[in-house]
């Protein structure tokens, strides 16, 4: 009997370490990096939480009704190999010309007229293996009279050769391009979701776990560009696209340039201004968009910028001076990531 005891004492003991090893395996964060993920699949069964993603995306949601929607991540498992094949890749489109597409072929579903250009929702039909697929794209149009009378000629070309050779999970990509007698178009996969400024908005102040998730993913966005001579200067919550199973996308690469060691063009929006910009005495490089990210990151963590102030002359000098506020409820590993930022 005792035996017999001793022996459910120890099946007893191996279940209640397996129910902890289960219970630490669900409490584990998301990897930035994933095989497969779709948003439907990850939330089965949990109908309030879908609820609050579809009421949070309505817009989206009722738009991609028709059309499948899933995000496929890659698994890397050598980072730097990663990057060195696609420094190769890279090379070689370089040598190519992004795909250009009939105007006829597109059916314009709705356009949002913005101040420099058009946001254009449209549909197309595609063959894929001897069937017809409805596909869904976001296509950024330009007036070439635009382009010309503000001098965005240099601007659009960039774009539009750093989008069409960058293919990466946290990136947008160009998939084709086409134009007629007034306009320049760029296609784009359609991509659901809402802009970090837009989430900010509605929940004020974001989680750390949250931010951490965000960082993570911004900070491999930009190594991959850096890695690819690629300066994206326009780092800020508007170009930060949040996708319904929680990635992110880096869009607006207006702004983005090739530079080999530094360069001084004036251009970043100034509460994202690394003081090397304002400066403008022996250029700036790659580090500004570092600066950006921490100003990012406490953009996430407090719901405001840490320099703005309403007055032009005085935000640049708190950047010059290094002069803000950290907020109380920052945790000190945040407060000690931000300082060193």
């Amino acid at each position: 009997e005792k035996q017999e005891d001793s022996v459910k004492e120890d099946e007893a003991s191996v279940t209640v370490e397996e129910a902890k090893a289960d219970t630490k395996l669900a409490k584990k964060e998301p990897s930035v990096i994933e095989t497969e993920v779709d948003i439907e699949e990850e939330l089965e069964g949990e109908e309030e939480e879908i609820g609050k993603k579809k009421k949070r995306h309505r817009y989206f949601y009722n738009f991609l009704k028709p059309c499948e929607y899933s995000c496929h991540i890659p698994f890397i498992v050598n980072w730097r190999l990663f990057l060195s094949m696609e420094k190769y890749i890279y090379r070689n489109k370089l040598r190519q010309l992004p795909l250009q597409v009939d105007k006829k072929e597109f059916q314009f579903l709705q356009v949002c007229n913005e101040s420099l250009y058009w946001l254009i929702f449209a549909k197309r039909v595609v063959k894929v293996t001897n069937k017809t697929v409805m596909k869904y794209y976001l296509i950024k149009s330009y007036t070439k009279k635009n382009v010309v009378n503000w001098d965005l000629l240099k601007p659009v070309k960039h774009e539009r050769n750093i989008l069409k050779m960058t293919k990466f999970p946290f990136i947008g990509h160009l998939e084709f391009y086409f134009t007629d007698e007034k306009r320049i178009y760029f296609g784009f996969p359609f991509i659901a979701g809402q802009t970090l400024r837009a989430y900010l908005l509605e929940e004020i102040r974001l989680d750390e776990q949250l931010i951490k998730f965000y960082t993570t993913q911004l900070i491999l966005a930009l190594e991959y560009l850096h890695y690819l001579n690629i300066i994206f200067r326009n780092l800020k919550p508007e170009n930060i696209l949040i996708q319904p199973n929680g990635y992110i996308k880096l869009i607006g690469f207006m702004k983005a340039k090739f530079i080999k060691c530094r360069t001084f063009t004036q251009c970043i929006t100034l509460e994202y201004s690394a003081p090397e910009c304002i400066n403008r005495l022996s250029g700036y490089g790659f580090s500004v968009d570092w600066w950006a990210l921490g100003v990012n990151i406490y953009e996430m963590g407090a719901g405001f910028s840490p320099f703005h102030c309403g007055i032009e002359e005085k935000t640049a000098n708190r950047i010059l001076n290094g002069v803000y506020k950290m907020p109380v409820y920052f945790s000190y590993e945040l407060k000690h990531l931000l300082k060193q930022m």
